[in-house]
């Protein structure tokens, strides 16, 4: 039997094995419940998460997503590997857009020196995750799962934990990494200009170190955080080389847009995002890019899926059916090209075929190990009878949350086949 702590994928979060116990049926969702006996999993359940304790400096409240505050961050492993205790100073502060103004916040820890945090690679930056419009408590883990699936060069890792603020339980949270460049994480070289970038088409035009191209994107510059002139004219003007060789009047195949682009990459983050009709990632924001020196520029890490799968009520996002990034410009302008079309229909069919088929297995097996926390979590936060923005159903039980998500993905899975197999 395999080892309990082994981390198989870095979700070693799968637990507790009690079944749900809310009989209310969901008002919305009409697929089958998460059933009455967990399914069998390739490692033993176990029934607790992490606990971790955050006390900030005089119990300053932690009110604003510009400053720090500074404090401890203590890790009980709650029965999990003696090896995740850990207690550090650090740093935090609020995190997010619309999630910062929701009553259960998202935050960002800056430890004073880097550390290993759950078994996780070395750094100073961590988020926790609040997934508070999300009632599933699982909308990103799943889709970080199938980023990992198609082995993507890099996803962010996530812990599901027990979070405590100045002594006020705060419910389930994600521990994940903050996407960045490192060597563990957006691992890009910096060898000369031509390389050590991180940027985020961000439509939002609130941040100071940013671009626009011609067609109206535009990007922020994450890394380098002050870059020189020289490295703001490379980056920009690399960016919008990939841009016109995209919308050009035909796809040369050697001087067109793959002469630019990570051709592959853009198709692993276009299926991710599609699948999941992220709201969000539709050219508006959360769209990361990185370059490394004398490489071509690449889509991702995917990142922020909490309005994703059906969790969103003002747009055609809501529903499994129709195209969602592919009607985005620079998207729709890629699928005009038959050898790109070829290419996505190919890895579509592999990742329906080898790694879709287990997904609603893989999501019962989540709704399992997050059961005990859940209830915990609802306690807390008693929303699961109320409209929380922007969810277009109130199933008014965790396991019709469960069902609807699962019935929304299916939908989706079998709509996107048949427009590629028709």
């Amino acid at each position: 039997m395999k080892n309990i702590f082994l981390f198989l994928s870095a979700l070693t979060f799968l637990a507790a094995c009690s079944p749900a116990t809310s009989s209310m049926e969901a008002q919305s969702a009409t697929s089958v419940d998460v059933p009455t006996t967990p399914p069998p999993l390739e490692i033993p359940l176990v029934q607790k998460f992490a606990k971790i304790s955050v006390t900030t400096l005089n119990s300053a409240p932690i009110d604003s997503k510009d400053v720090y505050v500074a404090g401890q961050i203590t890790i009980d492993p709650n029965g999990r590997a003696p090896a995740f205790a850990f207690s550090a100073p650090m740093k935090i502060k609020g995190r997010g857009n619309s999630t910062w103004g929701m009553p259960k916040k998202p935050y960002k820890i800056k430890l004073d020196s880097s550390a290993s945090i759950m078994g996780m690679p070395s750094d100073k930056e961590w988020v926790l995750l609040a997934n508070y419009a999300d009632k599933t408590l699982m909308r990103n883990i799943v889709a970080m799962e199938l980023g990992r699936r198609l082995s993507a060069a890099y996803t962010p890792r996530m812990q599901i934990v027990e979070l405590t603020v100045n002594g006020v339980d705060q419910g389930t949270y994600v521990l994940t990494e903050q996407v960045k460049i490192s060597p563990n994480r957006v691992n890009v070289s910096a060898a000369d200009v031509s390389g050590g970038y991180l940027v985020e088409l961000d439509q939002r035009k609130d941040e100071i170190i940013r671009f626009e191209t011609t067609n109206g994107f535009t990007f922020s510059v994450k890394e380098p955080s002050a870059p020189t002139t020289a490295q703001m004219n490379y980056i920009s003007s690399y960016v919008q080389s990939a841009e016109n060789a995209i919308f050009s009047s035909e796809f040369d195949p050697v001087d067109g847009y793959a002469k630019y682009i990570d051709v592959d990459s853009f198709i692993d983050w276009y299926l991710v995002n599609e699948l999941f009709k992220n709201q969000d990632a539709a050219g508006y924001t959360s769209i990361y890019f990185h370059k490394s020196a004398g490489d071509k520029l690449k889509l991702g890490p995917i990142w922020d899926f909490d309005l994703g799968a059906g969790n969103v009520n003002y747009s055609d996002a809501q529903y499994p059916e129709g195209w969602w990034i592919r009607q985005w410009l620079m998207f729709a302008r890629l699928f005009n090209d038959p050898v790109f079309a070829a290419k996505a229909k190919a890895r579509w069919n592999y990742l329906k075929a080898q790694e879709l088929n287990t997904l609603a297995t893989y999501i019962d097996q989540t709704a399992y190990s997050l059961d005990l926390v859940q209830q915990k979590n609802f306690m807390i936060w008693d929303i699961l009878g109320i409209y929380v923005w922007p969810n277009p159903v109130v199933t008014g039980s965790y396991s019709g949350e469960v069902s609807y998500f699962k019935q929304w993905l299916q939908t989706r899975i079998n709509w996107m086949d048949k427009q590629f197999n028709p």
